[in-house]
């Protein structure tokens, strides 16, 4: 969705440079790598991760903002997400965990010092899954697309912090959401982040959906959702399956 055009004069009359580079990054970005689906998107998050590495923030965070602002805003992020985490009344002890979209580990330290011990953490890229593995011994890590194929699953717990923003396209975004169905246990829980507004293409790797786009991917009687907390300018919330095909779909306190 366009900014309307009195904004997007002002803007220009504002920084008229930084309306320039920013047009121009967007061409670079979409003649580099397309449409950002599959080995398209594969290739910007591996560049973006090479870019930074795994001890900068910025890869993964708000590349306008220094890696110390970045970990502050992660440090509370997790507060949140363990907290919202905690509330489900998961054995995290025993549960089966899946981390999608695992970046620099930090939602998988977190969930280490949770207690989880079986851990699976995929991204889209490989960059930083070698660093990944010597931190967190025994915990797996693996290159993944979402979109593709489910994770061998089932999975008692599923994460998917700031992540479905970057599954652009429709088709991806349905196929992926398919495959968290499919990889999800009966009575586990999908623990995800989303702006909850649009459908709008937002920048050249985020989009904003509606919770009816969620609705549509996990429909009533089976799946349930959750309270939603805000986080961060989006929203946090669960989408709880129930334990059996009969059971009916009561709200997530």
């Amino acid at each position: 969705m366009k900014r309307p055009f009195r904004e997007r004069l002002s803007r220009l009359r504002r920084d008229p440079l930084g309306v320039l580079r920013g047009r121009a990054r967007l061409v670079y970005l979409r003649l580099r790598y397309g449409r950002l689906e599959g080995d398209q998107a594969a290739a910007f998050w591996s560049d973006r991760h090479a870019k930074f590495g795994a001890d900068d923030l910025r890869g993964v965070g708000r590349e306008s903002w220094s890696h110390e602002a970045n970990a502050a805003d992660y440090a509370d992020a997790v507060l949140r997400v363990q907290g919202h985490i905690d509330g489900l009344g998961l054995a995290l002890g025993e549960a089966r965990v899946l981390d999608l979209g695992c970046g620099v580990g930090t939602y998988a330290q977190m969930l280490r010092d949770a207690g989880v011990k079986n851990y699976v953490g995929v991204d889209i890229a490989a960059t930083l899954l070698p660093e990944l593995r010597r931190r967190f011994e025994g915990y797996r890590f693996e290159q993944h697309d979402l979109a593709q194929s489910a994770p061998q699953g089932p999975f008692d717990l599923i994460v998917m912090i700031d992540v479905t923003q970057h599954l652009v396209a429709e088709g991806a975004f349905a196929a992926a959401m398919s495959h968290v169905r499919e990889a999800l246990a009966p009575g586990g829980a999908f623990v995800v982040t989303s702006w909850l507004k649009g459908p709008e293409r937002l920048s050249f790797f985020e989009a904003a959906r509606p919770l009816a786009a969620y609705e549509e991917q996990f429909p009533s009687p089976e799946f349930s959702f959750g309270e939603r907390e805000p986080f961060r300018e989006k929203f946090l919330f669960a989408i709880r399956r129930s334990t059996s095909e009969r059971e009916g779909g009561a709200e997530l306190a």
